[in-house]
Formats: structure tokens, C-alpha cells, sequence
């Protein structure tokens, strides 16, 4: 126990007693005005006192895998500093406080793995809010105050069993990440926001259907060629056709946006356009892709003109053979790329693609895969002028690799079958501003651009969501059984900690 002397201490910044034997906290705790961070993650206490609201300077309060908490007083919602709240494992927490919503500063809230959890109240107040965690938790159905998250950055809801999400997320503004992975009573997906950049969706069995348009995208937003996206919907085997096609027509939209916003670039294009990673159960490449084959390459011939000023680059497509494999590590695939003309002048280049899905992830089914690779070169740079004017023959290859313990990509006999192939140049609209080369503008050197070789893949976004997911799941797992849900064996068999790289 700590002795109630320590109310005394009005200029302590920081309590730090993590994993202690604590039960219980004096109420002379309240006299610690000063107090900014008070860490009580995996210690035995049982309630807070209701004094607490007292902590006017507390900014970071972590309860986390305190397996005795079973409430929190209502003067929680007194803490106007509070911007960080951590309550992850709180097995036996069923409810949070009415007034909770009252902290209008807070930023993070940290609520997965709180499995008696099965409503949450008013979220109307949480304009601060950033980063909101409610992974495996029993919550079933999700408020309709969601849409009142105006700061809202990240939302984490994976293996949950709510049936709907509030079509008002799309009023979300500032969301860019999204994780409903393992959510396997949710049927439908309404129209997500325009910021989303990450979208995953794997194991959600029950999905069929996705709003169109997919993602809200305005003429008007403000895009960004630096801009990370994708959209990964893994084992959600029973997606209808038609909306694995409004995924694919608003990912090629969303690619043009960007590559309009390339080429507005008045700095030249040192940050090359970033490839997307979208993924989806299916045997078949999307008709929107008109150069396409069975196999693993395509050549054909490119008509005169075939590149202008507008061609920004090619998006790529793949049927991938998957049914029944295991990855215990990551996996990838390239495409090897050769244009030629009749006078022999060529250009090749490369477009890979890397993926880590966890350990020992599972597919049900094929899966369809598109990315895409800049080639603004092309159209741009001189010496490959006669390229732009003329006929080619265009050979694309793809190819498969696993990787090892070493994190080595090899290929061989454990590689998947490429089973279908397809690509397509995408451009820049015709009203849009459009790259000059003519004009004295700042070119990257030839030292940090290599066009010969660009390789772009989806793993730094996703190691985003791990970021948030490092706090939340592994930092507070002091006991491997506690780490899901109840402790179950089935439980245990979802995955922690999914990774795209």
C-alpha cells in the first residue's frame, strides 16, 4: 500500500508503479496536483478512488492488465488534462462512465481486450480524440455518435462482433487508418472517408458488400504523391463481384488523384508516386484491365503515342493460386518489365511487391492482387523520346518468391502460381497541368532515382497500425494466456499482430 503521506507530495511529475502489489490507492492521491503521468499498468488494485478527478495536471493515465479493476469512479470524466488513457486487458470492466466523454482533451483511448465491454457510451465529446482502440472487445454495436470523431486518425475495431458500422463514418475527416480484420458478423462496408489510406479488412467471413463509390473522394481534396494506401481484404470469401469492383475503380481513381498531384508538383519528383497494395478473394482479373492473360506474362504490342506527357505509370494486376497455403513468413511478387521499339531502343524496369501477413496466416481461397509502379520518367526525360512516338512491344513477367527465417526472398518450389496476369497505363486527365520537361525545373540526381529499379510496397503503412497495436497488445501482456480475448485456446489462434511490408 502506499501510505496517504503521499498526498503531501504536491510537486510530483510522474508515479510509476507498474506490475507492483498494489490493491488499493489512498484517496490522499487526489493532493498530487502536480501530477502528470500515473502509471499503474498490471497491478492488483481493485478500484480507483474517487479523489482522482483531484490530478487537474494528469495528462497520461495507464490502467492497463489490472485484472481486479472491475470500474471507474465517475470523477474520471473531472481530469481536463487528460490526453492519454490506457485500459487494455480489463477483463472484468463492463462499463465506462457516463461522463467520460467529457474529456475533451484526450487523444488516445486505449480499450482492446476489455471482453465484458458490450456498449460504449456518448462519444460526442471526444472532439480531440486521435487514436481509438477497440480490438477484441464484447461490443456489438457501435454508437452513432462515431461521426462526431472530427479528429479521429486511427480506429482499431478487429474481432469484434458488431454486424454494422454508422454509415456517418464516412464524416470522419481525418481517419486514415482502419482495421475491422476478424470481424466476422460484419456484413456490409457503408462509404468510408476520404483521408483513408489503410484499410484492413482479412478474415472478415461474413462481408459481402461494399458502398459505391467505396471511398468518398473529392475533386477538391488536397492529395499527396507521398500519400501510403490499401486496401486488403483477405479471406473475406464471401465478397460479392460487384463489390470487389467498386474496389478496384475507386483504387485506380484514387491513384489518378495522386498522380495528378505528382505532376502539380512544382519541385520536381525526387518522392515518386507510392504503389498501393489491394488485395481481395477471386480467380479472375478485373475487366477494367484491358492488356491481361492466362499465365504469368503478357507481351503485346503498344500503339504510337502510346506514352505522352500525361502517362504517369502502370498499375498491375495478379491472380495469385493461395487456396490452402500457409506463410509462416512473408511472400512477394514482381513484375520484370520490357519496352521495345523496332530501331532495338528499350526500357526496363522492375515493380515488386513484398507482404508479411503474421505468423502462420492461412488463405482460403486465390486471391487477386493489384499495385502499381510510376513511370513518369518516361514521358519526360529525352532519351526516351523515340520510345514515346512509336510502336513497342511490351513484355511483362511476373514472378513469385517466399521468404525465410532470414528474411531472404528466394525463390523455388515453396513460390505460388501466378495463375492469371494482367496491366494497365494509367494517365493524368486532360485538363489537369501536366509535367513540362521544357521548363527549368528541379530533376532528382541520378543518385537517388534509379528508374531501373523501383521498388514500392505497402509494409511502412501497415507497420503503423503495428505501432498502435505494440502498445496495446504485446507492451501489456505481462502473461502470454492474457493476451486474448479470454484466454481460450481458440482465441489465442487469431493472430496479435498482422504485417503487410
Amino acid at each position: 500500500e502506499l501510505p496517504s503521506s503521499i498526498g503531501h507530495l504536491s510537486s510530483l511529475v510522474e508515479l510509476n508503479l507498474v506490475k507492483s502489489s498494489l490493491k488499493a490507492l489512498p484517496s490522499s492521491i487526489g493532493g498530487l496536483t502536480s501530477l502528470v503521468k500515473l502509471y499503474l499498468a498490471g497491478t492488483e488494485i481493485e478500484e480507483l478512488p474517487s479523489s482522482i478527478g483531484c490530478l487537474s495536471s494528469l495528462v497520461e493515465l495507464d490502467l492497463s492488465q489490472c485484472p481486479m479493476l472491475g470500474s471507474l469512479p465517475s470523477s474520471i470524466g473531472e481530469l481536463k488534462c487528460l490526453e492519454k488513457l490506457y485500459l487494455c486487458g480489463l477483463r472484468r470492466l463492463k462499463n465506462l462512465p457516463s461522463n467520460i466523454c467529457e474529456l475533451k482533451h484526450l487523444q488516445d483511448l486505449y480499450l482492446n481486450h476489455c471482453t465484458k465491454l458490450s456498449r460504449l457510451p456518448s462519444l460526442s465529446g471526444f472532439g480531440s480524440l486521435r487514436d481509438l482502440v477497440l480490438s477484441y472487445t464484447g461490443i456489438i454495436k457501435i454508437p452513432g455518435t462515431l461521426g462526431y470523431l472530427s479528429s479521429l486518425q486511427v480506429l482499431l475495431l478487429e474481432g469484434n462482433n458488431f454486424m454494422r458500422i454508422p454509415a456517418n463514418i464516412k464524416q470522419l475527416w481525418s481517419l486514415e487508418i482502419l482495421d475491422i480484420s476478424y470481424c466476422k458478423k460484419l456484413k456490409s462496408l457503408p462509404e468510408l472517408p476520404c483521408r483513408l489510406r489503410v484499410l484492413i479488412a482479412h478474415n472478415c467471413t461474413s462481408l459481402k458488400m461494399v458502398s459505391s463509390p467505396f471511398i468518398h473522394l473529392q475533386e477538391s481534396q488536397e492529395q499527396s504523391p507521398e500519400d501510403k494506401f490499401g486496401f486488403t481484404f483477405a479471406n473475406c470469401v464471401n465478397l460479392e463481384k460487384n463489390s470487389c469492383s467498386y474496389i478496384v475503380e475507386n483504387t485506380l481513381l484514387k491513384i489518378q488523384h495522386l498522380a495528378i498531384a505528382l505532376l502539380q508538383l512544382s519541385t520536381g519528383y525526387e518522392d515518386i508516386l507510392v504503389s498501393p497494395v489491394v488485395c481481395f478473394p477471386g480467380n479472375e482479373i478485373p475487366e477494367l484491365f484491358r492488356y491481361q492473360n492466362t499465365g504469368a506474362s503478357i507481351i503485346t504490342l503498344l500503339p504510337p503515342n502510346w506514352c505522352d506527357t500525361k502517362l504517369v505509370g502502370f498499375t498491375f494486376c495478379a491472380v495469385v493460386e493461395l487456396e490452402n497455403r500457409h506463410y509462416q513468413y512473408g511472400f512477394s511478387f514482381q513484375c520484370n518489365c520490357r519496352i521495345e521499339n523496332e530501331c532495338r531502343d528499350n526500357l526496363e524496369f522492375c515493380s515488386k511487391h513484398i507482404a508479411e501477413w503474421g505468423d502462420q496466416f492461412e488463405f482460403k481461397s486465390d486471391h487477386v492482387f493489384l499495385w502499381n509502379t510510376s513511370c513518369i520518367y518516361i514521358s519526360t526525360e529525352e532519351r526516351y523520346h523515340r520510345l514515346r512516338e512509336n510502336s513497342c512491344t511490351a513484355t511483362f513477367e511476373f514472378e513469385s518468391y517466399t521468404e525465410d527465417e532470414f528474411k531472404v526472398m528466394l525463390p523455388g518450389p515453396n513460390s505460388f502460381k501466378i495463375k492469371k496476369c494482367g496491366f494497365k497505363p494509367f494517365y493524368a486527365k486532360e485538363s489537369e497541368k501536366i509535367w513540362d520537361p521544357s521548363k527549368d525545373q528541379a530533376r532528382p540526381s541520378s543518385s537517388s532515382y534509379d528508374p531501373m529499379e523501383i521498388c514500392l510496397d505497402f509494409g511502412e503503412q501497415v507497420m503503423e497500425i503495428s505501432k498502435y497495436k505494440k502498445r496495446s497488445i504485446e507492451e501489456y501482456c505481462y502473461n502470454e494466456t492474457n493476451c486474448t480475448g479470454d484466454g481460450t485456446e481458440e482465441e489465442e489462434k487469431e493472430p496479435q499482430n498482422k504485417k503487410l511490408k
